[in-house]
């Protein structure tokens, strides 16, 4: 069935052995088949309390192209499925919402994000609160990666935002991630991983270029395994629960944590020191808790704020400090700049030039020795 507009509601398909396209806006249908796609959707397209029973040729689930698109309240599997279930080739503000993707075997990945990596603070694709469970390889087959996310369109730029969803009770293969696979920047944020395997490969993975940042904030990394790892760019994994209070284990920066373990090239420091979820304060500074420096003799501030081309930076130090190291970075954590200062007197003056920098939100932090203190930039061009 194909054409411009298709909107069906209360509908179960079965059997059929064509495919679904266009603009479709489909609520409380039933979609089981044999082809190549069950449903390819376009531009604006929308499905709401859909189920996605299975793809009797091993083929994708739903197709989107586009912007605008809109999942939610959507079950997909269970199911022996080969291709991606969900493909995804998304240009700007698609979103995924309160879906399930439970009991399917056999699928190179759950679902496929190939984004038109945006530059903006804009991501092409969202998804929330989504459950990715009991997902499985069967020998000889390979395993099952969650979500996949990549830029079709450059090397860089901000591909996908994940927030508050459920990995749990999944494989891959020796070479795969169960969890995240990621080569884009992305933003991760309110998720859990638990029981994810195999255990030597890490449930977040990213192969990222030049200028991509995945950004990971208020997660759950359940142990046994590795939680994040990757080649490339840093991964910025501070401010996670990682299984323990004493946050992850690294041989070289934390050998004595007990919880998962993080390869190196991820910043875990400062980690939670229990759940996300819990009233308490969570918050671990460092491995050692800094012993020279009282928060009340270090500050910094920033005058004019917001600012058109330059700013200025004022730092109060402690007695004793001779250096001090400025770090700018933008919303995705990015490093915009980076600087060396040579203290003389305890307050010293900086003036920061935004240069090329597009407008947006930035923050300058000042690093001495054990601590750092960071301040919000607001930059109007």
């Amino acid at each position: 069935m194909g054409g411009a507009y298709i909107k069906v509601t209360r509908c179960i398909f079965d059997g059929c052995v064509g495919q679904w396209w266009g603009v479709v806006r489909a609520q409380s249908c039933a979609f089981e088949t044999a082809a190549y796609t069950l449903v390819t959707a376009y531009s604006q397209s929308s499905f709401d309390a859909c189920e996605f029973k299975c793809n009797r040729v091993q083929g994708h689930f739903l197709n989107l192209f586009g912007s605008g698109t809109f999942v939610s309240n959507c079950t997909f599997g269970p199911c022996e499925g080969g291709f991606s279930v969900m493909f995804i080739f998304g240009v700007l503000a698609n979103t995924i919402r309160d879906c399930s993707f439970a009991g399917i075997n056999q699928a190179v990945t759950l679902l496929e994000i190939n984004s038109e990596c945006s530059t903006t603070d804009l991501a092409p694709m969202s998804v929330e609160n989504c459950d990715f469970v009991d997902f499985h390889g069967v020998p000889p087959r390979s395993g099952v990666t969650a979500i996949n996310v990549r830029c079709y369109n450059q090397t860089s730029g901000l591909g996908a935002e994940i927030d508050s969803c459920i990995f749990s009770d999944g494989s891959a293969s020796s070479s795969q991630t169960p969890g995240i696979a990621v080569a884009s920047d992305l933003l991760l944020s309110n998720c859990v991983f638990q029981n994810l395997a195999p255990t030597d490969r890490p449930d977040l993975y990213g192969a990222l270029s030049f200028g991509d940042t995945v950004v990971a904030r208020n997660n759950s990394f359940l142990p046994p395994g590795i939680a994040a790892g990757g080649t490339g760019r840093l991964i910025d994994a501070r401010e996670n629960w990682w299984g323990d209070s004493t946050g992850p284990h690294n041989l070289n920066e934390n050998p004595d944590g007990q919880g998962s373990d993080v390869a190196n090239g991820v910043l875990f420091i400062p980690w939670l020191t229990h759940p996300p979820d819990t009233t308490t304060d969570t918050t671990h500074v460092s491995i050692e808790e800094p012993t020279i420096l009282q928060p009340s003799s270090f500050a910094l501030s920033a005058f004019p704020n917001p600012f058109n081309a330059t700013t200025r930076l004022y730092l109060d130090l402690p007695v004793g400090i001779s250096q001090a190291r400025i770090i700018v970075f933008n919303v995705l954590g990015q490093v915009v700049k980076q600087m060396s200062v040579e203290v003389l007197t305890p307050q010293v003056e900086i003036e920061l030039s935004s240069g090329e920098w597009p407008s947006g939100i930035y923050f300058a932090q000042a690093q001495i020795q054990d601590a750092s203190e960071t301040v919000k930039l607001v930059l109007l061009k």
